[in-house]
């Protein structure tokens, strides 16, 4: 009989310990990055990044991921111009090379390119504790850095 009264007793805790949560609620900070009202932290604040409930953003819904259509990125046909100079060879005595970069497209005066070969590789982030945070990143804090003033002149 004792242990027909703990049984239910179990039961009864069971049934009451899932009362109170919707379907969505059960999941961890981590499933709802995606829905975080705080954007703060995933951006380093410039005032020409896209905030992601403006009506002029180019974000999806479901993602931070921006939806260019594929043929604006051929715009520019084959367009290559050669900008600030890096290591690109491994043969340091022959100094830097200069970088070449291909115009993806074109808008009024902005320009978005990128670099005909990959100049370097470097970590995302060495920590685990927000370790997809753009503005914390090791390679945000190495390309605004080391990479541009090793590649730039101050002419560039």
């Amino acid at each position: 009989m004792k242990k027909l009264i703990v049984l239910i007793g179990v039961c009864v805790l069971l049934l009451f310990a899932g009362c109170g949560k919707s379907s969505g609620d059960d999941k961890t900070d981590a499933d709802n990055w995606q829905n975080d009202e705080d954007y703060s932290d995933y951006s380093d604040g410039d005032s020409d990044s896209p905030d992601k409930d403006s009506d002029d953003s180019d974000f999806s819904e479901n993602s931070y991921c921006r939806n260019e259509d594929p043929e604006d990125f051929y715009e520019v046909p084959d367009v290559i111009v050669t900008f600030g100079s890096y290591e690109q060879d491994d043969n340091h005595e022959n100094g830097m090379e200069p970088i070449e970069w291909r115009v993806l497209k074109t808008d009024g005066g902005k320009v978005l390119m990128l670099a005909e070969k990959g100049l370097e590789g470097y970590y995302w982030n060495g920590r685990i504790e927000r370790g997809n945070v753009w503005k914390n990143s090791l390679i945000r804090t190495w390309l605004n850095d080391d990479f541009y003033n090793t590649a730039f002149s101050s002419d560039e």
